[in-house]
């Protein structure tokens, strides 16, 4: 009997073999998870580029909440949110232009 596989995303544990895992990896449940992970290492620009190019979601300025969630393919930033990203963008872009600039200088 092989060991038990162990999704991080999920904090699940699935049966030994490869079928199981297969399956739970192509779930809706299992993708929506993994996407939701790799959101937080998401680059600030990007992150502000995706936001301008969604239209606000009707039902989360309405009730403050969207029962689609995370899924939702509209934005739920507000407008305190989406500035506060411009100046994390601007921050991490002087902060790459200053060390581009500096290591050719030292090199």
């Amino acid at each position: 009997m092989g060991r038990r596989y162990y999704c991080d995303y999920c904090d699940k544990r699935l049966p030994p073999g490869l079928t199981h895992r297969k399956t739970h990896n192509k779930s809706i449940q299992h993708i929506n998870n993994k996407r939701v992970y790799y959101l937080q290492f998401k680059d600030p620009i990007e992150m502000l580029i995706d936001e301008r190019s969604k239209r606000i979601c009707n039902k989360w300025t309405q009730t403050g909440s969207c029962p689609f969630g995370n899924n939702c393919k509209y934005s739920h930033r507000s407008n305190y949110d989406l500035i506060q990203l411009i100046e994390q963008t601007k921050q991490s872009s002087f902060f790459f232009i200053q060390q581009f600039c500096f290591s050719n200088i030292f090199t």
